[in-house]
């Protein structure tokens, strides 16, 4: 009888640790293909941000022609629009961009030039009344106004997603289940300034 009674608390401590490991393995896996998820959708959140930005960018030539024809004056002005907009296709980030915040900090420099180029642009037109009261200046402008729109939206599902993940890798038991799954800590990713 007591040999029978220990063959079955055997079986139980056998069946309790059978169901540990399995529910171990499905709650590591639940946990792994989460953070995947987070990664997918931070992904695409950081090429929709990214395309908004090129979107913007492409003003630039169409503000350079118009610097051409009605202030071709402004030889300056001209040569730091174009070398903005140079840039701006040269320079295409990866999105390892959201953990380097070297990277990040050259990438949003290039975008506040572009801003501040814009803007002496929209500056100096005021003394040129052909080139202000111009109807695809005007337009012009309306799809910078739009592109910045767009781009503050997409900045900010961006830094949505970011978040998300940043409550995933951070923090306990987070962190320390990463550490022990992934061998070494995964990188925590910036989130993007709403100023640019």
């Amino acid at each position: 009888m007591a040999h029978k009674l220990l063959e079955d608390r055997r079986a139980k401590i056998i069946l309790w640790a059978v169901l540990g490991i399995v529910l171990g393995f499905w709650a590591n896996a639940t946990w792994v293909d989460r953070i995947h998820s987070l990664e997918r959708s931070m992904n695409a959140a950081f090429g929709q941000y990214k395309e908004a930005l090129n979107q913007r960018a492409s003003v630039l030539p169409e503000m350079i022609g118009l610097l051409k024809n009605y202030a071709p004056q402004e030889s300056a002005l001209i040569q730091e629009l174009v070398q903005s907009y140079e840039y701006a296709v040269r320079y295409q980030p990866a999105q390892q961009m959201l953990t380097e915040p070297k990277l990040a900090a050259q990438y949003m420099q290039l975008q506040q030039a572009i801003v501040d180029g814009i803007v002496k642009s929209q500056k100096t037109a005021q003394n040129y009344p052909a080139l202000s009261q111009n109807r695809q200046y005007f337009m012009l402008m309306n799809q910078w106004g739009l592109s910045n729109a767009v781009i503050s939206s997409k900045q900010m599902a961006l830094n949505r997603v970011i978040d998300r993940y940043n409550q995933h890798i951070s923090g306990f038991p987070q962190e320390w289940y990463n550490k022990i799954f992934y061998r070494f800590p995964l990188k925590i990713p910036s989130q993007m300034p709403a100023s640019i």
